[in-house]
């Protein structure tokens, strides 16, 4: 029986699934720690669940957003740094949440926007007949800094009759991806004439699954229904640290710049005592 993928080609597959399999292990088993250590430190915590829009920003249409926004749904574990056997015991922990979270990304579809895909030139066909997709799914962490102190707000009820509780936050995540790259035109991994000539060279390409880092900044706010139950939007950008998300990788100017998502999400935080 013969296999038609060279050795060597096999050995690098077999190499990247190897360090893709370690990443995930590595910040699945940093997420379970994070929960395992703060039951057993005896603070408090918090579930949720979040569900809103992603948009992906990528070198489709110069920059411009895809075509649909995708769902975004995020499972979310919260550290509080105030004990419940010291209560109140001011200081600035108590403004300070870290939120673990696992985020699914449905699947964007993508398509050229912009000037460029208008006419009857070879370029606008070409630009025209390109689709594309992608899905991801983070993992990682955020930090949140609370304007008003969180060990009032969670556990008083309406102590000073402020139920809303805005907070900034900043974190990184590990992403986990899948893209897609087609043409009307024939199909480019036989004939790579049917794409534009920036992307016709096989470097100027990146289709498949992949990972990447990514940081994340935004702002959100809670609203406290009861002492258990808090809803919670908020608004994030994440940044990655990858242009190969989206499949395309050209150098030109209006195509350099790296993914990035903008992310609106609501829910609710259960708070566990």
């Amino acid at each position: 029986m013969t296999y038609n993928t060279p050795k060597p080609q096999l050995r690098a597959f077999l190499k990247q699934k190897i360090i893709f399999k370690n990443k995930f292990i590595v910040i699945l088993s940093v997420l379970v720690f994070n929960i395992s250590s703060s039951i057993s430190q005896n603070t408090h915590q918090g579930i949720g669940i979040q569900i809103g829009s992603s948009i992906l920003h990528s070198d489709y249409g110069e920059g411009y957003s895809s075509d649909v926004n995708a769902l975004s749904v995020s499972l979310t574990h919260s550290l509080f740094f105030f004990s419940k056997s010291s209560w109140r015991k001011q200081n600035t922990l108590n403004n300070i949440a870290l939120r673990s979270e696992l985020n699914f990304v449905s699947n964007i579809k993508l398509s050229h926007k912009g000037k460029y895909i208008n006419g009857n030139g070879n370029l606008a066909t070409q630009l025209r007949a390109m689709t594309g997709s992608f899905k991801i799914t983070n993992i990682g962490f955020q930090g949140e800094f609370y304007l008003k102190n969180l060990e009032d707000f969670i556990y008083y009820n309406n102590r000073y009759r402020e139920n809303w509780n805005p907070y900034l936050l900043a974190g990184i995540q590990f992403s986990i991806f899948k893209n897609s790259l087609n043409s009307t035109l024939g199909d480019w991994t036989q004939d790579s004439s049917v794409l534009p000539e920036k992307w016709i060279d096989p470097s100027e390409t990146d289709i498949g699954r992949g990972t990447s880092f990514s940081s994340t900044f935004g702002l959100g706010t809670r609203y406290k229904l009861n002492n258990e139950i808090n809803l919670n939007a908020q608004f994030k950008w994440q940044f990655f640290f990858s242009d190969s998300l989206d499949g395309l990788r050209s150098n030109s100017p209006e195509n350099e710049d790296n993914e990035w998502l903008t992310v609106f999400q609501i829910g609710f935080i259960y708070n566990l005592f």
